[in-house]
């Protein structure tokens, strides 16, 4: 059997970037009244099985190449749509288990779709089939197009995008883009703060939001309005935030064109969307569109010799990546003294403009973090500059360098 299935499926194609084992392995995640009699007609049929006890374990063993395809229960524990579509990005066929009611739900978004109660048996033989590419979701039944974003709605004329940038952890991005957002929603105006950090989002730590998926509830979703307006959340009046996933995992699934879309919906609501886009350099396409279409870009550094030096070094990558467009340096956590660069030095060194200048405030920041608001909302020598900063991002167009 052993060759048999090696034989049947050598001749197609594996999943982008993984080769077949010669005994393929399938990933399952379902109930644990299932799994026993599951997992026997799997191996059965010449499959290894690794299974999952969560869908977070699932998703691990996906991101960790452990496994050729993903078999799970519509009613295994923590199984939505949009978790099957973050495994679907990483170029795994899925296949799922639906009670009749949730059928078309799954068929609707592109996926094999299995009633929920086949005998084990024949769902081994429907992996295999599957596998061998002898089974596909149906014509009809392919993936929801995302409704694209009409002409006269799109980025031009509507709110401006403000990305926030960094090139090293822990420069203060979160806490600069939160409390800018806040600073301009004071001001009278409508602000939006949005995460697309590859690495975690920290929106929902920060402000002790209870949100799981974020800016991922877009993925493949047929009305993605409707999607990203139950995950915003409200700070206060005039400043929304959306989070992204909470875990590094769910942005895989967020793509540069996802994060455009999105990014246009809320500028037609919003006077100004700034952008937590993580570090420069990075590989993640959505971080780097939003880097390169910003209006306005902020890069964040600390100024001591070792971060002005990691500046130095990703500073003529970044200006070709803006192509002169308006991009100035935010110096945050900033305390006077020999190992901290003046705004002039700085200047100089990286051929930048200095837009703002933020005080280093142990005692604000914790206060801060107690409350769990963004910092100007508790005021502090931080807020003030933070507040200085936001009103020039709304008055004053600086020119580019």
């Amino acid at each position: 059997m052993r060759e048999e299935v090696y034989g049947a499926v050598a001749g197609t194609e594996p999943p982008k970037g993984r080769a077949w084992r010669v005994q393929p392995r399938v990933i399952v995640g379902v109930d644990r009244q299932r799994a026993s009699g599951l997992r026997q007609a799997l191996m059965a049929a010449g499959l290894e099985v690794a299974p999952g006890l969560t869908v977070e374990d699932v998703l691990r063993y996906a991101v960790e190449g452990r496994g050729d395809l993903v078999l799970v229960s519509g009613s295994f524990r923590g199984v939505t749509p949009e978790r099957l579509d973050e495994l679907r990005a990483l170029g795994l066929p899925v296949v799922v288990m639906a009670r009749d009611d949730d059928s078309a739900r799954y068929m609707g978004r592109g996926y094999v779709v299995l009633p929920d109660r086949l005998p084990p048996e024949q769902v081994a033989e429907a992996v295999l089939a599957v596998l061998e590419g002898r089974m596909e979701p149906s014509p009809a039944a392919a993936a929801p197009v995302m409704p694209a974003v009409p002409e006269e709605e799109g980025e031009e004329g509507k709110g401006r995008l403000v990305t926030v940038c960094g090139l090293k952890g822990g420069s203060g991005k979160t806490t600069l883009v939160l409390s800018l957002a806040y600073a301009i929603g004071r001001a009278g105006r409508q602000a939006c703060a949005l995460s697309l950090d590859p690495v975690a989002s920290d929106f929902q730590a920060y402000l002790g939001l209870d949100v799981g998926d974020g800016i991922a509830v877009a993925v493949g979703s047929s009305e993605m309005e409707q999607a990203v307006a139950r995950e915003l959340r409200a700070v206060a009046k005039g400043c929304d935030v959306l989070c992204g996933p909470f875990r590094p995992i769910g942005m895989r699934a967020v793509t540069a064109e996802l994060a455009r879309r999105v990014v246009a919906l809320l500028r037609r609501r919003y006077d100004v969307v700034l952008v937590d886009a993580g570090n420069y350099p990075t590989e993640h396409p959505a971080a780097g569109w939003a880097m390169e279409a910003a209006d306005q870009l902020l890069v964040v550094i600390t100024p001591e010799f070792v971060s002005i030096y990691r500046a130095h070094v990703s500073m003529e990558r970044l200006q070709e990546l803006r192509r002169g467009r308006w991009t100035g340096i935010v110096m945050c956590r900033y305390r006077r003294g020999r190992h901290h660069w003046t705004e002039h030095e700085v200047r100089d060194e990286l051929g930048l403009p200095i837009v703002g200048v933020v005080p280093d405030d142990e005692k604000g920041a914790a206060r801060a973090l107690d409350r769990q608001a963004p910092l100007v909302a508790v005021g502090g020598r931080a807020a003030a500059a933070i507040e200085k900063l936001a009103r020039q991002l709304l008055a004053v167009e600086v020119a580019a360098r």
